[in-house]
């Protein structure tokens, strides 16, 4: 920036100039400046322009000291003639015109160096701080002068967005005389791109307000408009080497940037007395550049808060522009648009249930920004005050670990809360495998059932339900005694396909019931909001879609198994291969009886009638066993556990184990494999020869 050593001018000679009016005495001859292009008298008041002059003399004041020779040319004149009327830097209104003419003219004027041909392109950055630098203001004079010339060109000729090389080079599409290349369209074939310029013509000016913006695109990995502006610069020729490729022809491009220093932060004193801040953080989704916004009553107060917005930004914790999300909104999000196409539908479910039975109610109101590690622990202790388990506390905590992790990532967010929140903690009861005694009556009392063998496949191979539930007969090599794990059998909630889900279900509402209730006659059947009792339906109850007439989306399904390390062989080992062939020959009698009311899938465990068995019923049916056999209680996964403990006692590698078990970390031994009784008394034993029994 600089300021005029020029004398102060008469009041009748700045009004002349404000004005634009042609003066005798003032006007250049043709041989020192050319002709000077008429531009229409601005209409103000004598108030208006006393107030425009002292804003002008302002403005000037804090600008430094120049060197006059810059205007010794014929532009130079020009912008002596438009200085008075404008706040901006007169070297600013100088470098601005000296773009727009390099690009008016086009490719014709030009001077040489050596074997080099050079057209008048000035690719000028103007630096200033917003509210003080006025580089808008200096544009705005040259172009007034621009437009006198050629009103229409900066409708045609003048542009911004730069964004990638691709984007520069599809400015020139429509002329077909300088680009090659396929025509872009519907299908690649036939139908151009709308061009930014007239056909024919390739004089371009580019004009950005923020330039830090652009250089920020041109970071990002794979763009390729430094390199085409590169090329525009050296000989006008641009191309692009992607799938559409292209080469453009004898352009003639020209670049006006803007810039505010510091990486675009600004500081100014508004009309408001306050001193403002604004600094560069990085681009709106619209493409604009994000500039947030700080005030405070003295400069070294804003001065305190831009330095901090640079060092968040810089460290990569400045929040994405917009409004706050609430907690209940970004939850809902969450779990519908980005969790739900991506996990797997038990997952799903456990997110949902902690989102809408548990977050939202508890938390739901707060800002996501405004959140506290303590709101998260204050809810984990109302739960368990109300009998909620450690465990789903500590799901609910898992939950909302992943869901403001997710808005962290997304910047919704400078930190995420939840990792600070001390996590509910939860005591894993130790897993008792079946004794081999136990394990041998379990064997019996299954066998004598239909689906038997399934049972025997659970304790001794380490099945999971869905697993055993979706064997299929073609997935059998019965030549190598091979079963090739791929599918699982899964029962998924169904939705209601109807427009008003609350009526659908409307019969099967769940009221609560009063004190003095005299439906049930034991209150333990109570329709109440406390533990032991089945809960009331909320009063938007959209539930019970298995009634609705449209139902779709639930019922037995069968899924991907749990993880690509699931899908795996086991060699069956020979009693197990031979129970199932027995079991195979059972079923061809089934499947005879029950003739057309068989439904053939090709399960190898099925309903009477060939249907899969649901894993509900599956369940029954081993709490049934194990009460025939007279085996404690236990979960039907404990026979999983089992089987890795047996694998252990067998002193199998453990990489095969996690092979056969199907798992994604052989970290998961120390879960599923459990020291038993025999093999304390097997370590008691080795030390007793260790140390008594040498010989």
């Amino acid at each position: 920036m600089s300021k005029p050593k020029t004398p102060p001018d008469t009041a009748g000679e700045q009004r002349r100039r404000l004005h634009l009016v042609p003066d005798s005495t003032q006007q250049p001859t043709r041989e020192a400046a050319g002709p000077v292009p008429a531009v229409p008298a601005l209409a103000l008041d004598p108030e208006t322009e006393r107030r425009a002059l002292e804003e002008i003399a302002r403005a000037r004041s804090e600008l430094p000291d120049r060197d006059e020779a810059m205007f010794g040319t014929y532009l130079g004149s020009l912008v002596r003639r438009l200085e008075p009327t404008s706040e901006a830097d007169p070297a600013n209104i100088l470098a601005s015109l000296m773009a727009a003419t390099g690009v008016y003219l086009g490719d014709g004027p030009h001077m040489r160096a050596g074997d080099d041909r050079h057209p008048l392109l000035v690719w000028p950055m103007v630096i200033g701080r917003t509210g003080v630098g006025r580089k808008g203001a200096g544009w705005s004079a040259a172009k007034r002068l621009l437009l006198a010339t050629d009103p229409d060109f900066e409708d045609r000729n003048i542009h911004s967005g730069l964004t990638s090389g691709e984007g520069l080079t599809q400015a020139f599409n429509e002329d077909e005389a300088g680009a090659t290349g396929p025509d872009e369209g519907e299908e690649g074939k036939g139908k151009k791109r709308a061009s930014l310029l007239p056909p024919g013509d390739r004089r371009l000016l580019a004009f950005e307000t923020e330039w830090a913006t652009v250089m920020a695109r041109m970071k990002r990995e794979g763009n390729t408009l430094s390199a085409t502006l590169r090329a525009a610069w050296e000989g006008g020729n641009l191309s692009t080497l992607g799938v559409n490729a292209r080469i453009v022809r004898d352009t003639h491009v020209g670049i006006l940037a803007h810039i505010t220093p510091n990486g675009a932060s600004s500081i100014y004193l508004g009309k408001d007395g306050y001193w403002h801040g604004r600094v560069t953080v990085g681009v709106r989704d619209d493409g604009k550049p994000d500039r947030p916004h700080v005030q405070a009553k003295t400069e070294a107060e804003v001065i305190d808060k831009v330095r901090k917005l640079e060092r968040d930004r810089d460290a990569g914790k400045v929040r994405k522009p917009g409004r706050a999300w609430t907690v209940e909104k970004w939850l809902t999000h969450w779990v519908e648009n980005i969790a739900a196409p991506s996990v797997r539908y038990k997952t799903l479910q456990g997110y949902r249930t902690a989102v809408y039975k548990h977050l939202i109610p508890g938390i739901g109101a707060h800002r996501i920004d405004r959140i506290e590690p303590e709101h998260f622990e204050k809810l984990y202790a109302k739960m368990q005050e109300s009998g909620a388990k450690a465990g789903t506390a500590h799901q609910v905590h898992r939950t909302a670990r992943a869901a403001f992790n997710e808005a962290f990532r997304r910047r919704h967010l400078t930190e995420s809360p939840v990792r600070f929140v001390k996590a509910p903690k939860v005591e894993e009861e130790e897993v008792e495998p079946f004794t081999p005694k136990e394990a041998q009556q379990i064997i019996t009392a299954a066998l004598n059932r239909r689906n038997g063998v399934r049972f025997v496949i659970a304790l001794a191979l380490g099945c999971r339900q869905g697993e055993a539930l979706g064997f299929k007969w073609e997935r059998l090599d019965r030549e190598n005694r091979l079963y090739h794990v791929r599918r699982a059998l899964q029962r998924q909630a169904w939705q209601h396909g109807c427009e008003d889900p609350h009526n659908c279900g409307a019969r099967f509402h769940r009221v609560a019931c009063a004190e003095n209730c005299k439906r049930h006659r034991n209150r333990k059947n109570c329709i109440r909001n406390e533990k032991g009792h089945a809960r009331p339906c909320p009063p938007n109850c959209d539930r019970h879609a298995s009634s609705c007439p449209k139902r779709h989306g639930g019922g037995l399904r069968e899924v991907d198994v749990k993880s690509k390390a699931g899908r795996r062989r086991f060699v069956l080992p020979d009693e197990i291969f031979d129970l199932l062939m027995r079991h195979e020959e059972v079923q061809r009698h089934e499947r005879v009886h029950a003739g057309t009311e068989w439904q053939e899938g090709g399960w190898i465990f099925t309903q009477p009638n060939g249907r899969p068995i649901d894993p509900r019923r599956d369940w029954g049916e081993w709490k049934e066993i194990l009460a025939e056999a007279g085996v404690r209680d236990a979960r039907l996964h404990d026979a999983r556990h089992t089987a890795a403990t047996v694998l252990m006692l067998l002193r199998v590698p453990d990489r095969a184990v996690q092979d056969h078990m199907g798992w994604s970390s052989i970290r998961m031994k120390e879960r599923y494999m459990h020291v038993t009784e025999e093999l304390r008394r097997e370590i008691a034993d080795q030390l007793n020869g260790y140390f008594w029994n040498p010989n």
